[in-house]
């Protein structure tokens, strides 16, 4: 089954937070991590701080309108994985924080593949 993906980028260069969405999230960093996306490429060196993972295209497509749109929708978001954000960018071996659900797992560097989030319960 296709998986959609909305998902946080923070950049080094410039502690901004980039949201996106796609269908191919191990394609989608890449292509940013290799300077082939316009928004980010000089934002470079980019780390996955977030994701969340829809069944339906349509889910996916609201919930990056209304991290982009909705002021509200996205200073809750950053409320919520700040903590996240905050403890794991410091990390010396350049750890990247995967959220899904509850479950907060230190995955891999941008550009290798990042873990399946785990099922929480």
């Amino acid at each position: 089954m296709a998986m959609f993906y909305v998902y946080i980028l923070k950049s080094a260069k410039h502690s901004r937070l980039y949201r996106g969405r796609t269908d191919h999230l191990r394609k989608r960093l890449r292509d940013h991590h290799a300077g082939k996306v316009f928004t980010t490429k000089n934002w470079r060196p980019l780390t996955l701080v977030y994701y969340e993972a829809y069944r339906s295209r349509e889910d996916s497509i609201q919930r990056e309108r209304a991290l982009k749109k909705s002021g509200s929708a996205w200073m809750g978001l950053k409320k919520r994985i700040l903590k996240s954000i905050e403890e794991y960018m410091g990390v010396a071996d350049g750890g990247v924080v995967s959220v899904a659900s509850t479950v907060v797992s230190k995955t891999t560097r941008l550009g290798s593949s990042p873990s399946t989030p785990a099922n929480s319960s």
